[in-house]
């Protein structure tokens, strides 16, 4: 492989780069589903995209407009364990017949582990101060004029709690490995984001002053409201909408030459008690109250599975993945596929990655559409039996 940059950077939100610092590492992207990425990764099946310039998370990655973050990663160090390849996305977008390349490291990892050992520096945007238009006709009249528009910067008061709390978990973590932590504080500079200087970032300790002096002071969630709110995750998170779950299943049987949904909850038994545990939770108090129980067996271990956040896999989710499979084979590439590439961003689908990842190293299956055509025959095999 061609190798990566000495300096390069990546680019993302507060929120993930909060989950980076709680962990010490990176969640790759996955090439599943996608021919672009498969032909770039060079056999691999994860990546991590990175520019070589800063700039490009303006112009060719962009970023959310508050709350963004930066990292810049020691290519040299990444290279010693990593390969790479140069990638061009934009040759053909860019004026002038400039491009602006980027490096991609490629590895059979689902994270980058020890991330500390890689990043140098850490810049985050995120304002603390906006500018106000003070005089609506001066914006004509600078039009005009060539003169600068009337405004004044006043204490950004759409900042999160959320916020406060990522960026304080990223100074911690920041301080603990010698990390430096950049933060642009007023909307006005925001460009020194996409530059290599930030003569205008302060440090956390800075930021957190200029905070209580302007007044931002965002309240947290109430303990109800956060209990509430984690036990509503856990819901979504069981419900779990791909078929990526359903999919590891029928792997899982045929691994043991066995084909049956028999067994599996009902789909109209699993809504059931998520309803009721949901009208449960949006009670006052509900958690020092008893939640739902029942008599019935099956839907007392679907609450426990809810409780836990624990996916849910229903006998119709079995049948639907085995009618794809083999019925409505033609369309399952490119269905699997989409599902491949919704899920490997989610932090939470990435054991069902991970266990894909595996089988399809064991069976030499280099993409999806192999994927699909080897459990297609395994099915047939195991309903022939």
């Amino acid at each position: 492989m061609e190798g990566i940059s000495d300096i390069v950077y990546h680019g993302t939100t507060l929120g993930r780069m909060a989950d980076i610092a709680k962990t010490n590492r990176i969640m790759t992207s996955g090439t599943f589903g996608s021919d672009s990425d498969e032909i770039g990764n060079k056999g691999k099946f994860y990546f991590l995209s990175t520019a070589r310039s800063p700039l490009a998370f303006k112009e060719g990655y962009p970023l959310v407009k508050d709350g963004k973050v930066r990292f810049t990663l020691d290519g040299r160090k990444l290279g010693q364990k990593y390969g790479g390849t140069p990638l061009d996305y934009w040759r053909d977008r860019t004026s002038g017949g400039k491009s602006e390349m980027e490096d991609r490291i490629v590895t059979d990892e689902a994270w980058i582990e020890n991330a500390s050992d890689y990043i140098k520096e850490i810049v985050v945007y995120l304002p603390m101060l906006k500018g106000r238009v003070t005089d609506p006709d001066s914006i004509l009249d600078a039009i005009a004029s060539g003169k600068m528009t009337k405004y004044e910067y006043i204490p950004n008061l759409d900042i999160r709690y959320s916020e406060m709390r990522d960026l304080k978990e990223i100074n911690d973590y920041a301080q603990s490995n010698g990390i430096p932590l950049k933060i642009i504080p007023t909307a006005e500079k925001e460009n020194e984001f996409y530059m290599n200087k930030q003569l205008s970032a302060i440090t956390y300790d800075d930021f957190e002053k200029m905070r209580k002096e302007l007044g931002v002071d965002p309240k947290e969630t109430s303990f109800a409201g956060k209990e509430r709110d984690a036990f509503h995750t856990k819901l979504r998170n069981a419900t779990t909408y791909s078929l990526l779950p359903g999919l590891a299943e029928v792997v899982n049987m045929l691994e043991r030459g066995e084909l049956s949904s028999e067994g599996y909850p009902r789909r109209d038994a699993m809504i059931a008690v998520k309803t009721d545990l949901y009208n449960w939770s949006n009670t006052p108090n509900f958690s020092e109250t008893e939640p739902p129980d029942y008599d019935d067996p099956q839907k007392e271990e679907i609450r426990r599975k809810f409780f836990e956040g624990q996916i849910i896999v229903t006998e119709q989710d079995i049948d639907g993945i085995i009618e794809r499979l083999t019925r409505f084979n033609y369309e399952a590439p490119s269905i699997f596929g989409t599902e491949f590439q919704g899920a490997r961003s989610r932090p939470y689908m990435r054991p069902y990655l991970q266990q894909f990842t595996s089988y399809m190293r064991q069976n030499e299956l280099a993409n999806v559409r192999e994927l699909v055509k080897h459990l297609e025959e395994k099915i047939k095999q195991v309903q022939g039996a």
